[in-house]
């Protein structure tokens, strides 16, 4: 009898953690977070850095970007009462923006023309999250304030 049960809470186990990433096996996930029912990832290989939205079985959006050409560009952003680190990419004139706040949760932004079409928080803020999108990576261009 436990061996089924042992089966089972695996099987959740890996369903629960392959739904937090929309990363394939053989990518490394740089940050990655539930936003509603879907799912927001960056994942890297050797060669490039790739941004995915959508479910596991639906990915709506992909973008990547090698180290050749930086297409992510990350900087601190300061407010009145809080600082975030900002990672961000545009592609066809909109701007994707994920932002790493020293409080509050991580959000996902997306702008055209200066006008935000979407804005959505990380489901559980940082408790949701895998993976660390403070970590330097050379596919991503450091931007001085």
């Amino acid at each position: 009898m436990t061996r089924p049960i042992s089966l089972l809470l695996l099987l959740l186990s890996t369903t629960y953690c392959s739904a937090q990433t929309l990363c394939a096996p053989n990518e490394q996930v740089f940050f990655s977070c539930p936003v509603g029912k879907k799912v927001v990832s960056l994942c890297t290989t050797a060669q490039a850095m790739s941004y995915r939205f959508g479910t596991p079985k639906k990915i709506e959006m992909t973008y990547s970007g090698g180290a050749a050409t930086q297409q992510f560009s990350r900087r601190e952003a300061f407010g009145a009462s809080n600082s975030a680190k900002v990672i961000w990419f545009t592609n066809d004139d909109v701007k994707y923006s994920l932002y790493s706040p020293a409080r509050g949760g991580p959000i996902l932004e997306v702008e055209k023309d200066d006008k935000t079409l979407a804005r959505m928080e990380c489901k559980n803020g940082w408790t949701s999250t895998v993976g660390d999108i403070d970590r330097l990576s050379p596919f991503i261009r450091e931007v001085a304030q």
